[in-house]
């Protein structure tokens, strides 16, 4: 009887352990939970409208995809029929008179209208709100002010609510650019602390980035530009999607923008050392290669020509997408 009182007892101790336990985890389960989401990360890839049968060489490697909205609704349902998991990249209008031209309240409408006719909360679970809204390529020579940023982060606000109020807790994740590039080491930081929208990350699930290597070093382009990618996880604290990264093949071409050229071998290492790195972090969450095909003269950024040949590169992918 004594025995059988203390295995009561002890058991009874157990009980209680596992339910602080449960309750321990419940708590602090927004963190926990996070972390090992990401512990799997998605690969996926920069695709396209390439018709029917580039859908299906495009899903032969990957399970996810980023898609541009100017490729249309069509094409969106077509991925999302075929069971790809899409970004949703609501990249413009581009104009050269700054974010602060666009109007929040119709630009969220129009992308809310798009959304709902073209993807569901399964197919799209992550929308990203413009590309690359810092470069005066796409967004005027004050691409880079904190008036631009503020624009943003009112922006990024006015999606985010919009986005909750018709989808609730099924709304997709919104992702906003939190690159620092060599020319601009402040823009995260502009939007993040923009006096506009105060605590402006509270509107945001995830910060997107563009790893290119550069062409300071050959080592470094051959690595991509990691210390970017951590640092834009250690000032937010959120996963990070890096939403392209690539290398192009044109060897008869001098360095593009932000990559040296490599042969097709040498492409396919680094996406195999990359999505490695990456994957070891824990908090990069998810990583599109960029691109599926190559284009013009010397951007053969392509896991296959611009005739639909498979180079190393595709099964390379299709390797890491499949891990």
């Amino acid at each position: 009887m004594a025995h059988g009182s203390f295995v009561l007892r002890r058991a009874g101790r157990t009980a209680t352990l596992l339910i602080a336990a449960s309750i321990l985890f419940t708590l602090l389960g927004g963190a926990t939970a996070h972390a090992a989401r990401h512990r799997h990360m998605i690969v996926g890839l920069n695709a396209g409208n390439f018709g029917t049968a580039g859908l299906a060489d495009v899903r032969r490697a990957v399970r996810s995809v980023r898609l541009d909205r100017n490729v249309g609704s069509n094409t969106f349902r077509s991925y999302g029929r075929s069971g790809a998991k899409i970004v949703a990249n609501f990249s413009g209008p581009y104009t050269q008179a700054g974010l602060g031209a666009l109007n929040p309240a119709a630009w969220v409408a129009q992308t809310l209208g798009f959304y709902a006719a073209s993807c569901s909360t399964s197919s799209c679970p992550w929308i990203q709100v413009l590309n690359e809204p810092y470069w005066p390529r796409w967004w005027g020579p004050n691409a880079d002010s904190q008036a631009n940023a503020n624009a943003y982060a009112l922006l990024l606000r006015a999606t985010w609510q919009a986005f909750h109020a018709r989808y609730g807790k099924h709304a997709p994740k919104i992702l906003a650019a939190c690159e620092d590039q060599d020319w601009n080491r402040y823009w995260c930081d502009e939007w993040r602390h923009s006096k506009a929208v105060p605590n402006a990350l509270r509107y945001v699930d995830g910060v997107t980035l563009h790893a290119y290597g550069g062409i300071s070093n050959r080592s470094q382009s051959a690595r991509g530009t990691r210390a970017n990618v951590a640092k834009a996880h250690r000032v937010t604290g959120k996963p990070v999607y890096v939403t392209e990264v690539g290398w192009p093949t044109a060897t008869q071409c001098g360095h593009t923008g932000d990559s040296f050229q490599w042969s097709p071998a040498q492409q396919a290492a680094n996406i195999r050392h990359f999505m490695n790195w990456a994957r070891r972090t824990r908090y990069v969450a998810a990583t599109f290669y960029f691109n599926y095909r190559d284009f013009g003269p010397c951007d053969w950024y392509g896991i296959e020509t611009a005739s639909g040949r498979h180079k190393p590169a595709y099964n390379a992918l299709k390797a890491e997408a499949h891990r």
